[in-house]
């Protein structure tokens, strides 16, 4: 297994966040508020509960 740490991670220029489903939008808000992604791949009921969250 190949790792990196979180910190590491942390950041970067960008950082791609593939992640789909409603159950999963207080993950991906987690995601983007430390920092560890710039852009997000999701599908639309996701994107708009994320919206909704706002």
């Amino acid at each position: 297994m190949i790792g990196i740490a979180l910190d590491d991670m942390r950041g970067k220029e960008m950082g791609l966040l593939t992640s789909c489903g409603t159950d999963r939008v207080l993950s991906i808000r987690a995601t983007q508020n430390g920092g560890f992604a710039t852009h997000l791949a999701t599908c639309a009921k996701t994107a708009e509960a994320l919206i909704d969250l706002a």
